[in-house]
């Protein structure tokens, strides 16, 4: 019973029968709680850890040895002699990649191949082609270019301080603000609006002026591909009076 009392599954029941006897069984069941939660308990979990590690240990060996192995012997197909020894070329490689997955981008293949080529011989030997599982491993992410058609083939436009200046004032949280706001107000103005009023046509061109305006700088700041990847300016810029 005092061994199920460590999970905790018999508290309060083992102790209550102790309890109505005599009160001072209290120091024996918070001295068991205390040695068994904070000291035992601690000992079985090093022991689990100690060989979870131990077992992860020699399976990260096993894998790291089979993978070489596996190497060793591409390796061996793969090599071609030149200057006395074994050595894989660049379009040997390349074709490696591709087959490997027909989908790589030559770009990244040819990073691979200059991070593995670490002498600049354009030919990789044993030792360096056996890192390429390790290179396999590591996750990579292209980089989109984000350069805008204004950036590209104005930079001098694009990238002068005043430019710069507008660039932070319309990724500001509160230029966004601002025009939700004012669609915001757009939509009131028009539940509002009668056949009557007056004032029909100078609200219209008032907003569809600043409307007008939120697009052509967002054009500006950021490009045509990320504006138009944005449900929200499609959206947005919908409510027109």
């Amino acid at each position: 019973d005092l061994y199920v009392l460590v999970t905790t599954a018999n508290n309060p029941d083992i102790m209550m029968p102790a309890f109505d006897d005599s009160a001072y069984y209290v120091i024996f069941f918070v001295a068991f709680l205390v040695i068994c939660f904070f000291i035992y308990m601690n000992i079985i979990l090093a022991v689990i850890y100690n060989n979870y590690r131990k077992h992860l240990k020699n399976e990260v060996r096993k894998t790291v040895f089979s993978k070489r192995q596996q190497l060793s012997k591409a390796f061996e197909i793969l090599a071609i002699k030149s200057e006395g020894q074994k050595v894989i070329t660049r379009s040997r490689f390349v074709q490696l990649m591709k087959l490997l997955d027909s989908k790589k981008n030559p770009a990244f293949i040819n990073v691979m191949w200059i991070v593995l080529d670490c002498d600049g011989s354009d030919c990789l030997e044993k030792r360096e082609f056996l890192k390429l599982a390790d290179l396999l491993n590591v996750e990579v992410s292209e980089v989109v270019d984000r350069t805008t058609f204004i950036g590209h083939y104005l930079p001098s436009i694009y990238y002068s301080k005043p430019s710069r200046v507008l660039c932070r004032i319309v990724k500001h949280k509160l230029f966004q603000i601002f025009f939700d706001f004012l669609t915001l107000v757009n939509a009131v103005v028009i539940g509002i609006s009668t056949s009557q009023s007056n004032w029909d046509d100078a609200a219209e061109w008032f907003f569809l002026s600043f409307f007008l305006l939120e697009i052509l700088l967002k054009l500006y700041v950021l490009g045509f591909r990320r504006f138009f990847r944005r449900m929200w300016n499609l959206t947005g810029e919908s409510s027109f009076p």
